[in-house]
């Protein structure tokens, strides 16, 4: 969460190339099609999804990185694929932000 948004409730990333932004503690991506899957996925409550509340934030993008730990068996590929979508195309940027959260103490 810290290097996702410092812990600012209602952080806001930079508007990628195609016009959306992540958001909430976790910045979750809102780009329509990768939203409606992760809510799809990990959204198990009947009450509607907001993704600036701390607690919906945290529960889906938490279960996410859950789900990519099992797929990858390691938390540095799961951060990357969090972060960036892939795992071997990523930057030096996403790999460093990979590594301070593993490494984080």
């Amino acid at each position: 969460m810290y290097e996702e948004s410092r812990g600012e409730l209602n952080a806001v990333s930079q508007q990628t190339s195609e016009g959306y932004v992540s958001k909430g503690l976790f910045q979750i991506y809102t780009k329509p099609d990768d939203l409606a899957w992760i809510l799809w996925k990990f959204w198990k409550s009947d009450e509607p999804f907001d993704i600036e509340n701390p607690i919906d934030n945290a529960t889906v993008a938490l279960a996410y990185l859950s789900s990519l730990h099992d797929r990858f068996g390691n938390w540095y590929e799961a951060c990357l694929y969090f972060n960036h979508g892939d795992v071997k195309g990523c930057s030096e940027q996403t790999r460093a932000y990979a590594r301070r959260i593993v490494n984080a103490k």
